[in-house]
């Protein structure tokens, strides 16, 4: 089963995350004196969330270098060179993984980082950094509420707590300092978490997929223009946010309990096909009406 809300507020990585967060909070107020910024105020983000990670991870080295590559992906222009840096991203993901039970799990889940870090990265971009990370924020407390092993996400919830509390404070309407693809790496090690957090129970790795909601939605973003445009400086927040979080409660608590594959994805999917549903139809009108 997974664990209650209660259960997760006693757990020690948690409050370390919070911790290594209130430093990259702190690092993000110097950076928003100090403009321009974006590449210090996006380590102040990412640097807690990897350290907070590799404190939970059984391989942390392999770990943080897949962390990296993705950032350093991210960033690079060309297509070969960023290619070559998620591929090996993902193998890093997977070795710090590795090994596992079913052994199929570190593989998937190292090639899923990287798929999910480059949708995420896509819906960042269209929503900006400040409502990208409180997407990635819910996506990791979901999956705590979905796995059996519950130390890497609540590690990453606590994280990114304090950091996405003071990006949305100092910038409340306006981009701020923050670059969208600090989400990228961000968003990888939330689906690393979701494997982490699935050895005792691995189809909860494919319940908790659902999770990730919203930030999947690249190619529906890439899709409709008319989608993208509407999605672009955040102006949805206020009901994105809440569809994410009754995403992530929805498949942690349904697809993320199941013990077989076959039902936690089937109820995975269906959370993900209704978002998708929900940002296509009624996104635009509520986009005509902002």
């Amino acid at each position: 089963m997974g664990s209650g809300p209660g259960a997760l507020l006693s757990e020690p990585l948690l409050w370390q995350g919070v911790v290594l967060g209130a430093a990259g909070a702190a690092a993000l107020l110097v950076a928003e004196r100090r403009p321009p910024g974006r590449s210090f105020a996006g380590l102040a983000i990412v640097v807690p969330a990897v350290v907070a990670a590799a404190l939970a991870a059984r391989r942390p080295l392999p770990l943080v270098v897949g962390a990296v590559l993705l950032a350093a992906g991210q960033e690079t222009s060309g297509r070969l060179l960023r290619g070559g840096a998620m591929a090996a991203g993902a193998l890093g993901f997977a070795v710090s993984l590795w090994p596992a039970r079913p052994s199929w799990l570190p593989v998937v889940a190292g090639v899923a980082a990287v798929a999910g870090a480059w949708s995420a990265g896509a819906v960042a971009a269209a929503v900006g950094a400040r409502v990208a990370v409180a997407l990635v924020l819910v996506s990791a407390g979901g999956v705590a509420l979905g796995v059996p092993d519950v130390e890497a996400p609540v590690a990453l919830v606590g994280a990114l707590l304090v950091p996405a509390l003071v990006l949305w404070v100092i910038h409340p309407s306006a981009p701020g300092p923050v670059a969208p693809s600090v989400v990228v790496p961000v968003a990888g090690l939330v689906v690393w978490a979701m494997a982490e957090g699935a050895r005792g129970r691995p189809a909860a790795f494919w319940g908790t997929a659902g999770c990730l909601g919203v930030l999947v939605l690249a190619p529906l973003v890439a899709r409709w223009p008319d989608v993208r445009d509407r999605l672009r400086g955040g102006r949805w927040w206020w009901w994105l946010l809440p569809l994410q979080v009754v995403a992530a409660v929805a498949a942690a608590r349904t697809g993320g309990l199941r013990a077989d594959v076959e039902g936690a994805s089937l109820w995975s999917a269906a959370v993900l096909v209704v978002v998708a549903g929900i940002v296509a139809l009624v996104g635009p009108r509520a986009g005509a009406g902002a």
